[in-house]
């Protein structure tokens, strides 16, 4: 099955969390939605929801995300319980910053909206970048992430291929600069 279309989401927690289910959907062999609500098998999840959960600009109900991720991880060549946990800490810290970003803007007013092209409400969002800059990692699961020893990373993050910051002895590394290692440096099989 070719791969999903990817809602033109501006950056963000929301983008990152729908980034890290393309990035899972295409490791996992690109399974369709009609196979995906089979195999996850649960009520209130079907076919139409999991369309929405890739494609929608809305943000797809938490149960529902954390049900692909768990099935999808599950479906990955390098599928194992710890980056299993790792990914679900990740989509769950996101969902929660993207939630807060829209409860916010709800409860001032600010969330706004246009028809687009059939009808379907669209949003425009500000920049979000600060919430993508608060997902952060430990260096264990930074070396879980990009399957490389935990010196490995340090090394990296000495080296200024890694950006982290400093939290009194540890590192904390943002989750987008892991995805970016493994995507410039051609490392690991980070998910995204």
């Amino acid at each position: 099955m070719p791969a999903l279309n990817k809602p033109p989401l501006t950056e963000g927690a929301h983008k990152s969390l729908n980034t890290l289910l393309h990035s899972l959907h295409l490791k996992a062999g690109h399974p369709s939605c009609r196979q995906l609500e089979k195999e996850i098998g649960q009520p209130g999840i079907s076919r139409s929801t999991i369309h929405d959960a890739f494609s929608s600009l809305r943000l797809p109900a938490l149960d529902v995300v954390m049900a692909l991720v768990d099935h999808l991880t599950g479906k990955t060549p390098m599928a194992n319980p710890k980056r299993a946990k790792v990914n679900r800490r990740l989509v769950y810290d996101m969902w929660v910053r993207a939630a807060q970003w829209l409860s916010d803007e709800v409860d001032r007013g600010e969330l706004r909206t246009q028809q687009g092209k059939a009808g379907a409400s669209s949003m425009q969002r500000p920049q979000e970048s600060s919430l993508v800059n608060s997902i952060y990692v430990t260096v264990d699961e930074a070396a879980i992430l990009l399957g490389v020893p935990k010196q490995a990373v340090y090394r990296m993050v000495h080296a200024g291929e890694l950006a982290a910051i400093r939290v009194g002895r540890l590192y904390r590394i943002p989750a987008g600069e892991v995805w970016r290692a493994e995507r410039v440096l051609g490392i690991g099989s980070v998910e995204p």
